[in-house]
């Protein structure tokens, strides 16, 4: 049985666990399907999301030491920079029509692999 985790692209520390694989989700959310003309925002593959109430560990303390505001989210192990989370703006996805979640990874800092 194979394994999802995510991983620094930098150092390759874990970051999230297999166990942990449920707080990645779409811009729309997990579950949502796309509306007619909302696809282009499923292509989109540049970031990762995560859902803020099932972050790991590593990254719910770094949201809390900023008081849940905004900041950079950095590698626990090597300190490279992965992605940013803004829980202060709204941001849209492209089509208008829905919030975007407040935690993202950039994808071209971190790999995505099945062991």
């Amino acid at each position: 049985m194979s394994e999802f985790y995510v991983r620094c692209r930098k150092c390759r520390s874990k970051l999230i666990a297999p166990d942990e694989k449920d707080c990645i989700t779409t811009c729309h959310g997990s579950g949502s399907s796309p509306r007619v003309g909302d696809e282009q925002c499923f292509i989109e593959k540049s970031i990762l999301y995560l859902k803020d109430e099932q972050l790991p560990k590593w990254l719910e303390t770094l949201v809390q030491n900023s008081s849940w505001t905004k900041g950079k989210i950095v590698c626990p192990s090597c300190d490279a920079r992965l992605g940013t989370f803004d829980f202060l703006s709204g941001q849209k996805c492209q089509c208008q029509h829905y919030v975007l979640p407040s935690v993202r990874l950039t994808s071209s800092k971190v790999d995505m692999l099945n062991s």
